[in-house]
Protein backbone atom coordinates (compact mmCIF):
# COMPACT_ATOMS: atom_id res chain seq x y z
CA UNK A 1 0.00 0.00 0.00
CA UNK A 2 1.27 3.54 -1.24
CA UNK A 3 1.95 5.53 1.88
CA UNK A 4 1.08 9.35 1.93
CA UNK A 5 3.97 10.89 4.67
CA UNK A 6 4.33 14.35 6.07
CA UNK A 7 6.53 14.88 9.21
CA UNK A 8 5.64 18.25 10.52
CA UNK A 9 7.03 18.33 13.58
CA UNK A 10 4.50 20.36 14.48
CA UNK A 11 8.53 19.69 12.08
CA UNK A 12 5.22 21.30 11.61
CA UNK A 13 4.60 21.41 8.56
CA UNK A 14 2.68 24.87 8.39
CA UNK A 15 0.73 24.29 5.24
CA UNK A 16 -0.32 27.43 3.39
CA UNK A 17 -3.81 26.38 2.95
CA UNK A 18 -6.00 27.83 5.31
CA UNK A 19 -9.56 26.37 4.06
CA UNK A 20 -11.50 23.96 6.95
CA UNK A 21 -13.91 21.26 6.72
CA UNK A 22 -15.13 22.05 10.16
CA UNK A 23 -13.69 23.67 12.84
CA UNK A 24 -11.31 21.40 14.45
CA UNK A 25 -11.90 19.60 17.37
CA UNK A 26 -8.86 19.61 20.13
CA UNK A 27 -6.02 17.31 19.45
CA UNK A 28 -6.84 13.39 19.51
CA UNK A 29 -4.03 11.04 20.16
CA UNK A 30 -4.15 8.48 17.34
CA UNK A 31 -1.63 6.06 18.13
CA UNK A 32 2.19 5.93 18.33
CA UNK A 33 4.82 5.04 16.24
CA UNK A 34 8.26 3.38 16.93
CA UNK A 35 11.00 5.17 14.60
CA UNK A 36 13.67 6.23 15.10
CA UNK A 37 12.44 6.96 18.63
CA UNK A 38 8.84 6.44 20.01
CA UNK A 39 6.37 9.03 18.84
CA UNK A 40 2.65 9.41 19.59
CA UNK A 41 0.85 11.74 16.73
CA UNK A 42 -1.82 14.31 17.88
CA UNK A 43 -4.09 15.50 15.27
CA UNK A 44 -7.34 17.71 15.46
CA UNK A 45 -10.05 16.14 14.55
CA UNK A 46 -12.85 17.91 12.15
CA UNK A 47 -15.41 18.50 13.95
CA UNK A 48 -18.30 15.96 12.93
CA UNK A 49 -15.85 13.22 12.04
CA UNK A 50 -15.27 10.25 14.14
CA UNK A 51 -11.54 8.35 14.12
CA UNK A 52 -11.59 4.22 13.67
CA UNK A 53 -8.40 3.00 14.42
CA UNK A 54 -7.42 -0.07 11.71
CA UNK A 55 -4.03 -0.52 12.53
CA UNK A 56 -1.33 0.93 15.07
CA UNK A 57 1.30 -1.32 16.52
CA UNK A 58 4.25 1.20 17.29
CA UNK A 59 5.85 0.12 13.22
CA UNK A 60 2.60 2.07 11.20
CA UNK A 61 -0.64 3.88 12.09
CA UNK A 62 -3.83 3.50 10.05
CA UNK A 63 -6.89 5.40 10.94
CA UNK A 64 -10.20 6.28 9.04
CA UNK A 65 -12.30 9.50 9.67
CA UNK A 66 -15.71 9.33 9.01
CA UNK A 67 -18.73 11.87 8.99
CA UNK A 68 -21.94 11.97 10.96
CA UNK A 69 -22.89 13.08 7.18
CA UNK A 70 -22.99 10.08 4.62
CA UNK A 71 -22.22 12.86 2.02
CA UNK A 72 -19.17 14.05 3.80
CA UNK A 73 -15.53 12.42 2.51
CA UNK A 74 -13.89 9.45 4.12
CA UNK A 75 -10.37 10.43 5.16
CA UNK A 76 -7.60 7.86 5.18
CA UNK A 77 -4.60 8.67 7.35
CA UNK A 78 -1.55 6.02 6.41
CA UNK A 79 1.82 6.47 8.21
CA UNK A 80 5.14 4.16 8.54
CA UNK A 81 8.89 3.84 8.26
CA UNK A 82 9.86 3.00 4.26
CA UNK A 83 13.29 1.42 4.66
CA UNK A 84 14.35 1.74 0.70
CA UNK A 85 14.80 5.56 1.49
CA UNK A 86 18.31 6.63 2.80
CA UNK A 87 18.32 8.45 5.74
CA UNK A 88 17.68 12.05 5.69
CA UNK A 89 15.83 11.68 2.26
CA UNK A 90 12.53 14.47 1.61
CA UNK A 91 10.03 14.65 -1.11
CA UNK A 92 11.99 18.16 -1.93
CA UNK A 93 15.57 16.43 -2.53
CA UNK A 94 14.28 13.59 -4.82
CA UNK A 95 15.57 14.05 -8.41
CA UNK A 96 13.76 14.55 -11.07
CA UNK A 97 13.97 10.86 -12.19
CA UNK A 98 12.80 9.40 -8.65
CA UNK A 99 10.00 11.86 -8.98
CA UNK A 100 9.10 10.08 -12.05
CA UNK A 101 9.56 6.82 -10.62
CA UNK A 102 7.55 7.70 -7.37
CA UNK A 103 4.78 9.06 -9.78
CA UNK A 104 4.49 5.70 -11.42
CA UNK A 105 3.41 4.60 -8.21
CA UNK A 106 -0.04 6.17 -8.12
CA UNK A 107 -1.11 4.46 -11.44
CA UNK A 108 -3.97 1.83 -10.33
CA UNK A 109 -4.91 -0.93 -12.89
CA UNK A 110 -5.83 1.31 -16.00
CA UNK A 111 -7.48 4.44 -14.08
CA UNK A 112 -6.33 7.58 -15.18
CA UNK A 113 -4.52 10.37 -12.88
CA UNK A 114 -3.05 13.13 -12.76
CA UNK A 115 -0.13 14.58 -10.90
CA UNK A 116 0.82 17.68 -9.73
CA UNK A 117 3.06 19.74 -6.84
CA UNK A 118 2.38 21.77 -3.60
CA UNK A 119 4.29 23.47 -0.71
CA UNK A 120 3.95 23.73 2.53
CA UNK A 121 4.45 27.90 3.73
CA UNK A 122 8.01 26.67 4.53
CA UNK A 123 8.77 25.07 1.43
CA UNK A 124 7.65 21.31 2.13
CA UNK A 125 6.93 19.96 -1.07
CA UNK A 126 3.70 17.82 -1.58
CA UNK A 127 2.79 15.36 -4.43
CA UNK A 128 -1.18 15.67 -5.20
CA UNK A 129 -2.58 12.46 -6.97
CA UNK A 130 -6.19 13.08 -8.07
CA UNK A 131 -8.31 10.32 -9.81
CA UNK A 132 -11.02 12.24 -11.94
CA UNK A 133 -13.12 8.83 -13.02
CA UNK A 134 -13.36 8.46 -8.89
CA UNK A 135 -13.22 11.83 -7.50
CA UNK A 136 -10.13 10.63 -5.40
CA UNK A 137 -7.58 12.76 -4.16
CA UNK A 138 -4.25 11.64 -2.98
CA UNK A 139 -1.55 13.61 -0.73
CA UNK A 140 1.86 12.41 -0.49
CA UNK A 141 4.87 13.64 1.33
CA UNK A 142 8.69 12.25 2.44
CA UNK A 143 10.59 13.33 5.52
CA UNK A 144 13.03 11.68 7.07
CA UNK A 145 12.53 8.10 6.13
CA UNK A 146 8.59 8.76 7.12
CA UNK A 147 5.68 8.18 4.53
CA UNK A 148 2.58 9.74 5.30
CA UNK A 149 -0.85 9.01 2.17
CA UNK A 150 -3.50 11.13 3.22
CA UNK A 151 -6.77 9.72 0.71
CA UNK A 152 -9.67 11.64 0.28
CA UNK A 153 -13.21 9.23 -0.94
CA UNK A 154 -16.01 10.52 -1.69
CA UNK A 155 -19.43 8.09 -1.04
CA UNK A 156 -20.62 8.51 -4.08
CA UNK A 157 -17.07 8.87 -6.59
CA UNK A 158 -18.26 12.48 -6.77
CA UNK A 159 -15.34 15.13 -7.64
CA UNK A 160 -14.70 16.89 -4.34
CA UNK A 161 -14.67 20.56 -4.24
CA UNK A 162 -11.27 22.87 -3.67
CA UNK A 163 -11.81 23.59 -0.14
CA UNK A 164 -12.43 20.10 0.70
CA UNK A 165 -9.01 19.37 -0.81
CA UNK A 166 -7.76 22.62 1.23
CA UNK A 167 -9.21 21.21 4.31
CA UNK A 168 -7.21 17.89 4.15
CA UNK A 169 -4.07 19.94 3.58
CA UNK A 170 -5.18 22.00 7.00
CA UNK A 171 -5.53 18.58 8.61
CA UNK A 172 -1.81 17.19 7.27
CA UNK A 173 -0.33 21.00 9.12
CA UNK A 174 -2.37 20.18 12.35
CA UNK A 175 -0.55 16.64 12.81
CA UNK A 176 2.28 16.77 15.93
CA UNK A 177 4.98 14.20 16.58
CA UNK A 178 5.59 14.17 20.27
CA UNK A 179 8.22 12.05 21.63
CA UNK A 180 7.15 9.72 24.37
CA UNK A 181 9.14 9.60 27.48
CA UNK A 182 10.00 6.59 29.42
CA UNK A 183 12.24 8.05 31.84
CA UNK A 184 11.93 7.09 35.81
CA UNK A 185 12.97 9.00 38.70
CA UNK A 186 15.46 11.65 38.66
CA UNK A 187 15.76 11.63 34.93
CA UNK A 188 12.15 11.98 34.34
CA UNK A 189 11.84 15.03 36.62
CA UNK A 190 14.70 16.31 35.20
CA UNK A 191 13.44 16.28 31.49
CA UNK A 192 9.47 17.19 32.55
CA UNK A 193 11.57 20.53 34.58
CA UNK A 194 10.21 23.86 32.91
CA UNK A 195 13.26 25.62 31.04
CA UNK A 196 14.03 29.16 31.54
CA UNK A 197 12.51 31.95 28.77
CA UNK A 198 14.88 32.10 26.14
CA UNK A 199 16.40 36.26 26.50
CA UNK A 200 18.87 38.15 23.94
CA UNK A 201 21.49 39.38 25.39
CA UNK A 202 23.62 39.99 22.93
CA UNK A 203 25.45 43.54 21.87
CA UNK A 204 23.96 44.41 19.11
CA UNK A 205 20.61 46.21 19.59
CA UNK A 206 19.28 45.87 16.27
CA UNK A 207 20.01 42.61 16.35
CA UNK A 208 17.93 42.22 19.89
CA UNK A 209 15.53 44.37 18.17
CA UNK A 210 14.99 41.70 15.85
CA UNK A 211 14.42 38.72 18.14
CA UNK A 212 12.01 40.67 20.58
CA UNK A 213 9.75 41.19 17.53
CA UNK A 214 10.14 37.26 16.40
CA UNK A 215 9.25 36.36 20.25
CA UNK A 216 6.43 39.05 20.02
CA UNK A 217 5.20 37.56 16.20
CA UNK A 218 6.09 34.01 16.89
CA UNK A 219 4.94 33.20 13.36
CA UNK A 220 2.39 30.50 14.79
CA UNK A 221 4.63 28.81 16.98
CA UNK A 222 3.82 28.15 20.61
CA UNK A 223 6.45 25.88 22.77
CA UNK A 224 5.08 23.15 25.04
CA UNK A 225 4.59 23.07 28.58
CA UNK A 226 8.24 23.32 30.04
CA UNK A 227 9.72 24.20 26.75
CA UNK A 228 11.07 27.07 25.08
CA UNK A 229 10.48 29.20 21.51
CA UNK A 230 13.95 30.13 20.75
CA UNK A 231 14.00 32.72 17.58
CA UNK A 232 17.37 31.81 15.57
CA UNK A 233 17.20 34.90 12.38
CA UNK A 234 20.13 34.07 10.12
CA UNK A 235 20.90 37.59 8.79
CA UNK A 236 22.15 38.01 5.31
CA UNK A 237 22.55 41.46 4.75
CA UNK A 238 22.37 44.77 7.24
CA UNK A 239 21.53 48.04 5.57
CA UNK A 240 21.95 51.63 7.90
CA UNK A 241 20.44 54.78 7.61
CA UNK A 242 22.66 57.42 9.21
CA UNK A 243 21.37 61.19 10.73
CA UNK A 244 23.85 64.00 9.72
CA UNK A 245 25.71 63.07 12.69
CA UNK A 246 26.84 59.96 11.82
CA UNK A 247 24.37 58.36 13.92
CA UNK A 248 22.45 55.25 12.72
CA UNK A 249 18.59 55.97 12.79
CA UNK A 250 16.98 53.19 10.17
CA UNK A 251 17.90 49.75 9.62
CA UNK A 252 16.61 47.11 6.81
CA UNK A 253 17.46 43.81 7.80
CA UNK A 254 17.32 40.73 4.94
CA UNK A 255 16.94 37.39 6.17
CA UNK A 256 15.93 33.94 7.07
CA UNK A 257 13.97 34.22 10.61
CA UNK A 258 13.84 30.70 11.63
CA UNK A 259 11.92 29.93 14.86
CA UNK A 260 12.38 26.72 17.04
CA UNK A 261 10.49 25.30 19.35
CA UNK A 262 12.61 22.86 22.39
CA UNK A 263 11.67 20.77 25.11
CA UNK A 264 14.58 18.98 27.48
CA UNK A 265 14.91 15.29 27.44
CA UNK A 266 17.75 14.27 29.88
CA UNK A 267 20.57 16.81 29.05
CA UNK A 268 19.39 17.17 25.59
CA UNK A 269 17.29 19.96 24.07
CA UNK A 270 15.04 18.33 21.48
CA UNK A 271 13.47 20.59 18.24
CA UNK A 272 9.10 20.24 18.64
CA UNK A 273 8.72 22.41 16.27
CA UNK A 274 10.42 24.60 13.68
CA UNK A 275 10.19 26.94 10.68
CA UNK A 276 11.57 29.41 8.56
CA UNK A 277 10.43 32.89 7.25
CA UNK A 278 12.68 34.74 4.90
CA UNK A 279 11.91 38.42 4.69
CA UNK A 280 13.16 41.51 5.11
CA UNK A 281 12.24 43.69 7.92
CA UNK A 282 12.23 47.75 8.73
CA UNK A 283 13.66 49.14 11.98
CA UNK A 284 13.99 52.82 13.34
CA UNK A 285 15.37 54.11 16.55
CA UNK A 286 13.10 56.29 18.70
CA UNK A 287 14.51 57.57 22.25
CA UNK A 288 17.43 55.29 22.03
CA UNK A 289 15.85 52.01 20.99
CA UNK A 290 15.42 50.31 17.69
CA UNK A 291 11.91 49.05 17.03
CA UNK A 292 10.54 46.60 13.94
CA UNK A 293 8.11 49.12 11.93
CA UNK A 294 7.51 47.19 8.89
CA UNK A 295 7.75 43.77 7.58
CA UNK A 296 7.59 41.80 4.24
CA UNK A 297 8.03 37.66 4.05
CA UNK A 298 8.29 35.35 0.78
CA UNK A 299 4.84 33.96 -0.52
CA UNK A 300 4.31 30.78 -0.16
CA UNK A 301 3.76 27.96 -3.07
CA UNK A 302 4.56 28.58 -6.77
CA UNK A 303 5.19 32.68 -5.61
CA UNK A 304 7.77 31.71 -3.49
CA UNK A 305 10.69 31.70 -5.47
CA UNK A 306 9.00 35.16 -7.53
CA UNK A 307 8.90 36.72 -4.37
CA UNK A 308 12.66 35.74 -3.32
CA UNK A 309 13.81 37.73 -6.28
CA UNK A 310 11.20 40.67 -4.75
CA UNK A 311 13.20 40.83 -1.55
CA UNK A 312 16.65 40.86 -3.22
CA UNK A 313 15.71 43.74 -5.27
CA UNK A 314 18.57 42.56 -7.97
CA UNK A 315 21.08 41.97 -5.43
CA UNK A 316 22.06 38.27 -7.35
CA UNK A 317 24.24 37.22 -4.57
CA UNK A 318 21.57 38.29 -1.33
CA UNK A 319 18.51 36.34 -3.60
CA UNK A 320 21.28 33.34 -4.02
CA UNK A 321 21.59 33.62 -0.11
CA UNK A 322 17.97 33.64 0.46
CA UNK A 323 17.72 30.20 -0.94
CA UNK A 324 20.77 28.67 0.14
CA UNK A 325 20.84 29.98 3.88
CA UNK A 326 19.08 26.95 5.11
CA UNK A 327 21.18 24.57 4.50
CA UNK A 328 24.78 26.51 4.13
CA UNK A 329 23.95 28.39 7.24
CA UNK A 330 21.90 27.07 9.78
CA UNK A 331 23.45 24.76 11.58
CA UNK A 332 26.09 27.32 12.92
CA UNK A 333 23.52 30.12 13.67
CA UNK A 334 21.51 27.20 15.68
CA UNK A 335 24.06 26.03 17.27
CA UNK A 336 25.65 29.62 18.34
CA UNK A 337 22.40 30.25 19.45
CA UNK A 338 21.82 27.32 22.10
CA UNK A 339 25.82 27.83 23.05
CA UNK A 340 24.87 30.89 24.51
CA UNK A 341 21.44 30.21 26.14
CA UNK A 342 23.12 27.31 27.92
CA UNK A 343 25.82 29.50 29.16
CA UNK A 344 23.36 32.01 30.22
CA UNK A 345 21.63 30.24 32.02
CA UNK A 346 24.25 28.00 33.26
CA UNK A 347 22.33 24.48 32.38
CA UNK A 348 23.18 20.98 32.68
CA UNK A 349 22.88 20.71 28.82
CA UNK A 350 25.30 19.02 26.55
CA UNK A 351 23.45 19.09 23.22
CA UNK A 352 20.53 19.58 21.43
CA UNK A 353 18.99 17.31 18.70
CA UNK A 354 16.75 18.27 15.29
CA UNK A 355 14.30 15.20 14.61
CA UNK A 356 15.90 12.46 12.56
CA UNK A 357 19.36 13.86 13.01
CA UNK A 358 22.22 13.15 15.23
CA UNK A 359 22.40 15.60 18.55
CA UNK A 360 25.09 18.04 18.60
CA UNK A 361 27.64 18.89 20.85
CA UNK A 362 26.96 21.85 22.97
CA UNK A 363 29.77 21.55 25.22
CA UNK A 364 32.56 22.95 23.09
Amino acid sequence: MKKIISILLSLALLLSCTAVLAEAAEKTNLGTVDVNGEFALNAAIPEGYTMHTINSDHTAILVTFTHEDPTKPLLVLSIGLEDSWPAGTKLNTLTEEQLAEKEKTFQYDDEAYEISYTETEHGTKLLVAKYPETGIVVFYTLYEGYEIEFTLLTPNGTELTQEQIDACVKFLSDLDFVPVEHQTGDAASAASAALPAYTWNGDDPVWGAVVKYMQETDFGFEASEGGILVPTPIVLKTVLVMDKYGEPVEATVYGNFWIFTYTLEGKTLTTQSCGENPGVLKLEKKDGAWTVTGAEFAEDGEGFAESIKKLADGDEQLEKDYFESSDSMLGQYQRAVLVNYVAENMLDITAYQNYGLNPVDLTN
